[in-house]
């Protein structure tokens, strides 16, 4: 049996965190930590046999068989409750972004090389089933080489500044953008170029374009639209191949559409229905449904990550999602950021 504590009962935890944990195979959660005294009767309602401890370090006193500590409490704290954990001898199962910024993941990375434990960063998107059975394409060559690949949000939030990430847009989804396009492309981006837009009232940066250089002329693109009052979709992938184009949309939908092929001019209906989103494969008209979300999908796709880190650690291998992986894309935010400020496309 692992033996799992919790850093932070926020929104995650109750969520993702805990519900994900409460379905995986060999897993008992058994602690948790958050200094909010209205954290005791938040886990009393999402699993009432799990003890709130005010801080990390007299949760770990008291439960030193813990072999995990599950970081979900907001960036800024995440390198410190790492550093924490990992001195103690824990594995640490982190959520994403690692750190607030590159210099503070250094310090993590540096605590982990000389500990007992294992750092691994929760980048879950990739354990979608809409978006793990496209990558599965793409690494087997099913559609032809990857050309162009494209990643958006478009949701609305309040124009005021997010305690996830001090209101930076990039800093927060943008790990998930950025991280999907590497592994989509199999190989880290070699130059990065971006524009980010703040509207009048609005904090943070709730307008993200992000285009990443890869080998061979291929490039990737981010959109992040915070903004938008029309149509919300959680995520949205393309994936531009020679032979085939991938798609998936994150999100519920039912759709009928009628219309003309371009191609061969004739009519054409079609009719989308997924409750927690979808991927296909499209070649002009021609659309195939490949993959779709359970309900719940976040905590699932959360469950399946933890699933293959905790198996990737108990075999000895590294672990998905790794510190020195997570850092990577910490790096090439930064980068994106730099880049806005300065207008210019910079080398990584």
């Amino acid at each position: 049996m692992i033996r799992v504590a919790l850093a932070g009962v926020g929104a995650a935890a109750g969520s993702i965190w805990v519900p994900a944990l409460r379905c995986c195979a060999g897993v008992e959660l058994i602690a948790a930590a958050d200094p909010d005294p209205s954290a005791i009767g938040r886990m009393a309602r999402l699993d009432p046999k799990v003890a709130v401890h005010p801080d990390l370090a007299g949760l770990l006193a008291d439960h030193a068989a813990v072999d995990w500590v599950v970081i979900a409490t907001p960036p800024a704290t995440h390198a410190d409750l790492a550093i924490e954990a990992l001195r103690a001898g824990k594995h640490v199962l982190c959520e994403k972004p690692l750190a607030a910024t590159v210099a503070h993941a250094d310090a993590v990375l540096e605590v982990a090389a000389g500990s007992t434990g294992v750092l691994a960063v929760n980048h879950e998107m990739r354990c979608l089933p809409m978006v793990a059975e496209p990558l599965a394409r793409l690494r087997r060559g099913d559609d032809g080489a990857l050309l162009f690949a494209q990643v958006w949000q478009t949701v609305v939030d309040p124009p005021t500044t997010s305690w996830r990430s001090a209101g930076r847009t990039l800093a927060e989804f943008g790990t998930h953008a950025i991280d999907l396009l590497v592994a989509a492309f199999g190989e880290s981006p070699h130059a990065v170029q971006a524009v980010i837009s703040k509207p009048e009232g609005f904090s943070g940066d709730p307008v993200d374009l992000v285009t990443l250089f890869f080998s061979g002329g291929r490039v990737g693109h981010v959109v992040l639209d915070r903004v938008c009052r029309g149509q919300h979709r959680y995520l949205e992938l393309r994936f531009d191949c020679a032979r085939a184009s991938l798609r998936a949309s994150m999100g519920g939908k039912a759709k009928v559409s009628v219309g003309i092929d371009a191609r061969s001019r004739r009519p054409a209906l079609r009719v989308d229905a997924a409750g927690g989103g979808q991927a296909w494969v499209e070649v002009g008209s021609d659309r195939s449904v490949i993959a779709r979300n359970p309900t719940g999908a976040l905590a699932d796709a959360t469950r399946r990550h933890a699933e293959d880190v905790f198996a990737a650690v108990g075999r000895g291998a590294s672990p998905p999602g790794s510190g020195s992986e997570a850092r990577q894309i910490l790096a090439i935010v930064e980068a994106a950021y730099a880049s806005a400020e300065t207008g210019t496309r910079l080398s990584l």
